[in-house]
């Protein structure tokens, strides 16, 4: 077979330490550097459907990415991974504040995705008024290099305002995510607000295992305001972008994970929580 055809579609099956996943690569004669490679801890779907209980240390996601977003064990606080250090945005339950600290390498994640942040190409002075806009521009620079792969992005700025949610940890038995948000989501906005945002892109046809369209987490430069990001607005923002021409899949080996029915819709949960 020639092997200069990079069409071509491999997948391998592999389990390795107790937890299962599946690799999609495209095929070239070299080796892709780990920077093209998006690697995801489970699906959004087995999160939505309540299945907080981590899979994977935050020392293991870490040998996978310098940028990333997810969430941990019980489902406390939203990370965000940023030069490689992992940060938990958490509700601080004496007030109701919002609490960012540095996470441990022995902690737990149950979901989450991580790449190695390599700048492919950038936007400058990009101005929106609303989360929404946001998004479409971020789309109109991705889609200039391909509309259908993923990418990383992360976006630096002095926003006017921004808004944020984390939600409070959460014991078994374990409510599905759309519930948990509906009693035990905690939104907080700052405006006059420096830092970096963390986004992730996924095209339509990851809707299976994640989010279709952008999902954004955030960390003040402070750090001492951050979680997943609701609204914002911005003026002269810059972005830098990774392309990712890879995905690598972990999935946990539970009886949990087993039992779920994933042929559910859960598109519109998954809207309403992304919301």
């Amino acid at each position: 077979m020639d092997n200069k055809i990079t069409a071509l579609l491999a997948v391998t099956i592999l389990c390795v330490a107790g937890a299962c996943g599946f690799a999609l690569k495209s095929a070239s004669a070299d080796t892709e550097p780990e920077s093209d490679t998006l690697y995801q801890v489970s699906l959004l779907q087995d999160l939505m459907f309540g299945d907080y209980t981590g899979s994977i240390t935050v020392g293991e996601l870490k040998k996978h990415g310098s940028v990333g977003i997810g969430t941990f064990d019980g489902l406390n606080g939203e990370l965000i991974m940023l030069n490689g250090v992992v940060y938990r945005a958490a509700v601080n339950e004496a007030d109701g504040s919002c609490s960012v600290t540095v996470v441990e390498d022995s902690e737990t994640v149950p979901f989450a995705n991580t790449a190695n942040m390599k700048t492919d190409f950038s936007a400058t002075e990009l101005t929106a008024d609303s989360m929404d806009a946001m998004k479409v521009l971020l789309t109109n620079n991705t889609n200039e290099h391909g509309a259908n792969s993923m990418y990383f992005a992360v976006i630096h700025a002095t926003f006017d305002s921004l808004t944020v949610r984390s939600e409070l940890a959460q014991s078994e038995p374990y409510k599905p995510l759309v519930k948990v948000l509906e009693f035990d989501q905690r939104e907080w906005t700052r405006d006059d607000v420096t830092g970096t945002i963390v986004a992730l892109y996924c095209p339509t046809y990851l809707d299976k295992v994640n989010t279709p369209g952008w999902h954004l987490h955030f960390i003040s430069d402070d750090r001492s305001f951050g979680g997943h990001v609701l609204d914002l607005s911005v003026s002269g923002a810059k972005a830098d972008f990774n392309k990712l021409a890879n995905f690598v899949m972990v999935t946990p080996d539970t009886e949990r994970f087993q039992g779920f029915d994933f042929s559910t819709d859960q598109s519109e949960d998954i809207e309403q929580v992304e919301g």
